[in-house]
């Protein structure tokens, strides 16, 4: 992992994010962002950050293996078993795991979907007013 030196001194609205790289690389792609309005400059050969070894963590099994012990609700059975007609055995296994995985995102009925209020938008037409157009005639 490559981290940010400590004491960086960049220019104001300079920043330089962490990378994950591979091992034994020689050259590193290192992310640095400029947060201002204005073109800025990093010097040559400026000492971005540090490499260090991290391990990868080993994978948690809490969530996945109570995906795989719930049962899968009556609507994704249903499509569980449509899809597993041209699916070998170990393939089925995978959609159902990741059907329970995921089985929250799902409709449960045309009851639940529709509109929500959660995301507003506005359009931004300068000092112009509504427009209304009268309907034509299509011939």
């Amino acid at each position: 992992m490559v981290e940010p030196t400590e004491n960086l001194r960049l220019a104001e609205g300079v920043a330089v994010g962490r990378s994950l790289v591979q091992a034994g690389e020689e050259l590193v792609t290192v992310l640095v962002a400029n947060l201002s309005d204005e073109a800025r400059k990093v010097p040559a050969g400026a000492k971005l950050g540090t490499c260090e070894e991290v391990e990868r963590p080993e994978e948690t099994s809490g969530s996945a293996e109570v995906a795989a012990v719930r049962p899968l609700p009556d609507f994704l059975e249903d499509l569980a078993h449509r899809s597993a007609a041209n699916l070998m055995e170990a393939q089925t296994e995978k959609v159902r795991h990741t059907l329970a995985q995921y089985a929250d995102v799902f409709g449960m009925g045309d009851m639940d979907l529709g509109r929500t209020g959660l995301v507003k938008h506005g359009i931004n037409t300068g000092g112009a007013g509504k427009r209304r157009r009268g309907g034509r005639q299509v011939a």
